[in-house]
């Protein structure tokens, strides 16, 4: 009787060390690009909420001065529902005038080089003038 012949080992299927290895590297490579894309997209979405807001406190003030011939602070004289905000509180500053709405920074919301905007503010004066803080009128594009 002859020896029973072995199988190679070539026909053994699976990944060596070093492939792993290298699909990891490619893997965590990636991941150091994208997560930060990622954040910085999430901050520009939550800071994007202000600017709708304060054209339509511009238009109501510019309204209410069409109507009565000056300008007010109080919200509720223009008929204006400050929204429930996670990121930002309203207001507006104003005399007979001139008036600024402005939006302050309150979330915990980071611009693309890792600063909080907490405190920060923007706002739209009644020359339709973009003011702020540089940092988040910079990061929001206003």
């Amino acid at each position: 009787m002859k020896g029973k012949r072995r199988t190679p080992l070539l026909n053994q299927k699976g990944f060596t060390l070093t492939e792993l290895l290298a699909v990891i590297i490619i893997i965590g490579v990636l991941a150091m690009i994208a997560i930060p894309k990622y954040m910085s997209v999430v901050s520009k979405s939550k800071v994007a909420e202000f600017k709708p807001i304060l054209r339509q406190l511009y238009t109501l003030e510019q309204s209410h001065f069409d109507e009565y011939g000056k300008y007010t602070s109080d919200l509720e004289t223009l008929s204006f529902d400050v929204p429930k905000s996670e990121f930002f509180d309203y207001s507006i500053e104003c005399d007979t005038l001139h008036f600024t709405a402005k939006a302050v920074c309150k979330g915990n919301i980071k611009n693309s080089k890792g600063d909080l905007l907490n405190g920060e503010w923007v706002g739209i004066t009644e020359k339709e003038d973009r003011v702020g803080s540089d940092k988040l009128k910079k990061f929001a594009g206003w």
